[in-house]
């Protein structure tokens, strides 16, 4: 009885997420820290730029004014996608790399981020930016 009952408990959830719409992590909003753990998984398989440009753009948003409808979770997205990248272009020089040949793409403010990103790492590592 309790085999059948798992085995019901399984084809019910396999159900469940058939039904969902699959994640496209290269245009889906981003709406959470584990979406952004999600684009670091598929770089670190891929080694692709993309995942980490996508993070750099988390990093580059505006910080919501108080009183905006889910500003904590905005901010702890975009706290997350600084962090994350401030320790992975230390960690490794393929981000860091992204992070510079994104610099251009970006507007001013997406710029100032970023720099001071980078010059975070810079002052870790003892190398100028």
């Amino acid at each position: 009885m309790l085999n059948a009952l798992a085995a019901q408990k399984e084809r019910d959830l396999a159900l469940q997420i058939r039904k969902q719409k699959p994640i496209d992590l290269a245009k889906d909003q981003i709406d959470s820290p584990a979406f952004l753990d999600m684009l670091w998984a598929t770089f670190s398989a891929s080694g692709k730029a993309w995942p980490v440009e996508r993070i750099i753009g988390v990093a580059s948003w505006d910080v919501p004014a108080e009183g905006t409808p889910n500003r904590t979770g905005v901010l702890l997205i975009i706290g997350a996608a600084r962090w994350s990248l401030s320790s992975n272009a230390f960690q490794h020089r393929r981000v860091y790399e992204i992070c510079q040949n994104t610099l251009p793409k970006l507007n001013p403010q997406g710029r100032k981020e970023l720099n001071e990103i980078l010059q975070k790492v810079n002052d870790r590592n003892g190398r100028d930016a």
